[in-house]
């Protein structure tokens, strides 16, 4: 059986610290809508010039698909472009032929995918094990048995990559190593988001990043940010070791640890880096959580995304309380009875709770209005929301 693995603090960390230094991805693609728009390197937008109208650079054999914005980017990505089968991939779907287009708009994970493949067959990884590259995919036949649109989509895309690379590779076992590289990145690949933008593409991380476990209330987040050639990458150390599922002191060896981190860093040498953050403090040893899907919904939607794409269910203890923190309460309310004479919230001996409730939260919010001081706020808000009083007393009615 494949052991679990967990992200563990190194040592006591403070809330607002980042937890590691700036993670390079394995494999990264744009989404179809942003190859004409950005740079398939860095990720950065294409600044147009109005003097040089062709100062961006793009791969003459797929007749500019991808764009670089320099000819560092050009260096940095093109072999891959070309030897990851990507090239050829959009040089297959342009050659006329029904449905077309829908391929090329919903491409990204299939491009991803071949990166990532290519990635593995370089440094030695493309095995069929439980974990491929330090990604879990022991359960592809289980997933594959039950059917459903993941299970074809699987199949559809792992003979397309197939019949791509057939150039380059020789088959092996049909498409299995290429069902098991897309669905490690349907498992591990995130959306990535920068600013207050779209996400603008998909990018898969190594073991520093995809062993994270997931919860429900998390004690940490990920941004992400574009390099910058002039900028520092180094940031901070990492501040979190990996371990097995329910040890503390199990830690992986340093060697281990060294070789997954050179790793990430040979590869995608300008994409889009990942960085963690604590929410909370955390204390030596703890293991720490980020969160896999939209926390803004009821438990019961949480629950559903979470099995369709990850095949789990969670148990965190915002899933198990008992009864529901007023949170969860909220989300799965109606809205238009939320104010209604009948209602659990406003009727009788309960309204003077709910208007507790809510002083308690204009108060915490004035206070950050005048002191400034959102730590506080955030700390306040916080316990407000995850005290059960109010909900102890909708059940007790």
């Amino acid at each position: 059986m494949v052991m679990e693995m967990a992200m563990r603090a190194r040592d006591d960390i403070p809330m607002s610290q980042d937890l590691t230094p700036p993670i390079p991805p394995v494999a990264a693609s744009l989404h179809s809508s942003f190859l004409a728009s950005h740079c398939s390197s860095c990720f950065h937008p294409l600044h147009s010039n109005e003097s040089n109208p062709n100062c961006s650079l793009s791969c003459p054999n797929c007749t500019g698909a991808v764009n670089y914005c320099s000819p560092v980017c050009l260096a940095s990505d093109s072999a891959l472009h070309s030897s990851s089968g990507e090239c050829q991939f959009f040089l297959k779907i342009k050659t006329p032929r029904p449905q077309s287009d829908h391929l090329i708009d919903d491409s990204t994970d299939l491009r991803v995918s071949l990166r990532l493949l290519h990635f593995f067959e370089k440094k030695g990884l493309a095995q069929f094990s439980e974990r491929i590259g330090g990604l879990l995919v022991g359960d592809l036949e289980e997933v594959l048995r039950e059917g459903g649109e993941s299970a074809e989509r699987i199949k559809d895309d792992a003979l397309l990559m197939s019949s791509i690379r057939s150039d380059q590779q020789p088959p092996v076992r049909g498409a299995q190593l290429e069902m098991m590289v897309l669905l490690a990145v349907m498992r591990n690949s995130v959306e990535v988001q920068v600013g207050e933008c779209w996400s603008i593409g998909v990018a898969v991380y190594g073991p520093h990043f995809s062993w994270f476990n997931h919860s429900c209330l998390p004690n940490a987040f990920y941004r992400f940010q574009l390099y910058d050639c002039g900028a520092s990458c180094e940031g901070t150390g990492f501040r979190v070791v990996p371990s097995a599922m329910g040890e503390t002191t199990n830690m992986m060896e340093e060697s281990d640890k060294r070789e997954s981190l050179m790793m990430t860093q040979e590869h995608c040498v300008f994409g889009p880096r990942v960085v963690l953050r604590s929410i909370k403090a955390i204390n030596k040893g703890e293991e720490v959580y980020i969160t896999y899907t939209d926390l803004l919904q009821p438990k019961g939607t949480r629950h559903l995304d979470l099995w369709s794409k990850y095949r789990f269910t969670c148990q965190c203890s915002r899933c198990t309380e008992s009864p529901q923190s007023y949170v969860d309460y909220i989300l799965t309310c109606d809205s238009r009875t939320l104010n209604s004479r009948n209602s659990i919230i406003t009727s009788t001996g309960n309204a003077s709770g709910y208007k507790q409730l809510s002083d308690a939260v204009e108060e915490a919010i004035e206070e950050y209005a005048s002191f400034d001081n959102p730590k506080l706020c955030c700390n306040k808000l916080e316990t407000i929301l995850s005290q059960n009083s109010f909900m102890n007393s909708l059940h007790c009615r």
